[in-house]
């Protein structure tokens, strides 16, 4: 009976903890859930007895009898029924524009309408939404109304739904979420049966508003496109610009350096002036000459540049080539223009070489201070290489890359012979 008892007051616990945990979820999602989950509250017209246009017709009605008044007694006219989407005045900043109102019948003067009258608080056209007590709403009051309603539809076209109609694009769960919000801020406006007061400000500011957005969307992006190719255009021009400039300045430098020409009519005179070393000047000095030879020069030579040997440990000598050296003096003769600049090619150019020295010195393979590397023998070594080296300096006295050379080209009976001997003296000393 205990057992049992404790057992019933565990799952009391469990269950109390799961149902804590349940209701705290609940309230979480409630907090999260955007639409009311309270059912939508029909009210009856028994409740609001002075509210005089609880049904459509019943307004209808009076517009086509004329029975609806403006501020001045002036009759509002009854729009037809292919104009329930029009909004003549209700798309500026306070809801009406400056339109007036259709001539009366009677003859009275004609009544302002719209922002002027709006501003002062005169509500023109929806005489139809009443408070409780059955008071007409007044204009600022119209004007907040008509500028909620476009900050819905804002929103729809921000989710992308721009309905091409008020009357028959909306889709039904975007009307319930419209008549939900224009009463809950407006709770005058739920005062008649099936919302048809918020659905007739729909239809009438609806298609201004659309036109509006759409015209103010293609603006914005018309200059967000010319605001995107204008800094490609400013730093084309501004590269132009630079480019241009550095140009000019290079060719005013350059026409100031060099004298001007025509090329198409003389090919001007070109000197070679060779590069003499010392040794050279001094041998032509003293009459030493090169045998002189004419040599046909073309247009080619214009981009030669002569090739020399240098040596490392002196610079400045020449070495002796098997080529002519390029020391000589060409003289360009001018070619008329009557020749044709097609056929330059083939006209050779006449040099007259200079005298030069065929005698130039050269550099002899090693310098004279320079001591030979000597081949020495190790005392102490047995290896055969130094066992060779041993027999070797005793009978040349060589150097070292000449006994390199001997041992390289040793014969294979020499080479065993001196592997033995060395294996004998290193047994010898081990022991």
């Amino acid at each position: 009976m205990h057992r049992e008892y404790v057992n019933l007051l565990k799952e009391r616990v469990r269950l109390e903890a799961k149902n804590s945990v349940l209701k705290e979820a609940y309230e979480h999602l409630l907090e999260r859930v955007p639409t009311s989950l309270t059912e939508h509250v029909v009210l009856k017209r028994e409740a609001y007895p002075n509210i005089t246009y609880w049904y459509r017709h019943e307004y209808q009605s009076a517009l086509a009898e004329d029975k609806i008044t403006s501020v001045d007694d002036a009759p509002i006219k009854a729009p037809g029924a292919e104009r329930n989407e029009v909004d003549d005045d209700d798309d500026d900043v306070n809801g009406e524009d400056d339109s007036a109102l259709p001539e009366q019948t009677s003859g009275a003067p004609k009544g302002k309408r719209g922002k002027g009258r709006a501003s002062q608080g005169q509500n023109v056209k929806m005489r139809y939404i009443q408070h409780e007590n059955g008071e007409i709403i007044d204009g600022w009051r119209a004007s907040d109304i008509r500028r909620f309603a476009r900050s819905i539809f804002v929103g729809f076209a921000l989710q992308g739904k721009v309905f091409h109609s008020w009357v028959e694009g909306v889709d039904a769960a975007s009307r319930t979420s419209y008549y939900r919000d224009m009463v809950a801020r407006f709770p005058e406006i739920g005062l008649c049966e099936l919302d048809w007061k918020a659905e007739q400000i729909g239809s009438e500011i609806y298609s201004q508003w659309r036109s509006n957005w759409m015209n103010k969307q293609e603006a914005e992006k018309s200059k967000a496109t010319g605001l995107s190719k204008r800094p490609v255009d400013e730093g084309s021009k501004d590269l132009s610009r630079k480019k241009i400039k550095p140009s000019k300045s290079r060719s005013e430098s350059v026409s100031l350096d060099l004298p001007p020409a025509d090329f198409s009519d003389v090919v001007p005179q070109i000197n070679v002036i060779p590069v003499l070393t010392e040794n050279l000047k001094e041998q032509i000095a003293a009459g030493s000459q090169i045998p002189a030879a004419a040599i046909d020069v073309g247009f080619s030579l214009l981009g030669a540049r002569p090739e020399y040997q240098f040596s490392v440990n002196k610079p400045f000598a020449v070495k002796q080539s098997s080529f002519p050296a390029p020391s000589f003096l060409a003289t360009v003769e001018p070619i008329h223009p009557a020749h044709g600049s097609s056929n330059l090619d083939q006209h050779h150019l006449n040099a007259q070489p200079m005298q030069a020295s065929n005698n130039l010195p050269h550099e002899t393979s090693q310098k004279a201070s320079k001591r030979p590397n000597k081949m020495r023998a190790n005392k102490h070594s047995v290896t055969p290489r130094n066992l060779c080296a041993k027999e070797w300096v005793e009978q040349y006295h060589g150097t070292v890359e000449e006994f390199a050379a001997y041992f390289l080209s040793l014969p294979t009976e020499e080479l065993e012979r001196f592997k033995a001997l060395s294996k004998s003296l290193s047994s010898e000393k081990d022991a």
